[in-house]
């Protein structure tokens, strides 16, 4: 089956991240420069009906860059690769099960890599063919985030911007990430509509930067994933 991929990114109080901070060309790893490349992923059916990894069999996801591919765990969804050189690299996606056979994957696209940012190529859709109907009852809510200096958008990590914990309000209900992770999933929740917005806190709780708030609805028999977020930090 082939997936489908989505490249929308929500930025919270600062502009698109630049890719070139650190001028041009390539930086092997280990360098003060080294270019990452973001992904989170659902499972899905012809009817967009969402789907835990478990329940269609899928163990793994892996990434292929160019020559070199990354695999991460499908229950993640989500993950980062390590550092690349910097280049343009024909990108594709697969889904695997156990025994290694590819149940979904995206048609190859190229990806640009340049300067010291974490590039965001979206959201993939992996497209399957469920041996049973999708189950009901288990819908959540799968974010993932990255931080940025608010004055000149440089990308920063959790421990520079003294950051510790990302708080998720969902409605009536919260929920705590350790920022280091860079996504998260929430347990299951009951469909319906949410006000809901996403704090980045420090080890001692302070609000270091904080979305707006945005009525996310959680449809029955289906998760939800939000935008991408950046949060903004001084």
């Amino acid at each position: 089956m082939m997936g489908k991929i989505g490249a929308a990114m929500l930025l919270i109080g600062v502009g698109a991240v630049s890719l070139s901070g650190c001028g041009g060309g390539g930086r092997p790893r280990g360098s003060s420069c080294q270019p990452e490349v973001q992904v989170s992923w659902t499972v899905v059916d012809a009817a967009n009906n969402v789907f835990h990894c478990e329940d269609v069999g899928a163990t793994t996801v892996v990434v292929n860059m160019g020559g070199m591919s990354t695999s991460f765990n499908c229950n993640a969804y989500g993950g980062v690769t390590a550092p690349v050189f910097a280049g343009t690299y024909s990108t594709s996606f697969q889904l695997l099960d156990g025994n290694g056979t590819v149940l979904s994957q995206t048609p190859a696209m190229d990806v640009p890599v340049s300067g010291c940012a974490t590039i965001s190529v979206g959201q993939v859709d992996f497209e399957v063919t469920p041996n049973a109907p999708p189950p009901c009852g288990t819908q959540d809510v799968a974010l993932s985030w990255s931080i940025a200096q608010a004055s000149n958008n440089a990308p920063l990590t959790c421990a520079q911007a003294g950051a510790q914990t990302v708080h998720l309000n969902l409605g009536n209900n919260g929920y705590d990430f350790s920022c280091d992770a860079g996504v998260g999933r929430t347990t299951a929740v009951t469909d319906g509509t949410y006000p809901t917005y996403l704090q980045l806190l420090s080890p001692g709780g302070q609000v270091l930067s904080q979305t707006d708030s945005m009525n996310i609805t959680v449809p029955r028999c289906a998760g939800v994933t939000l935008p991408d977020v950046v949060f903004a930090v001084q």
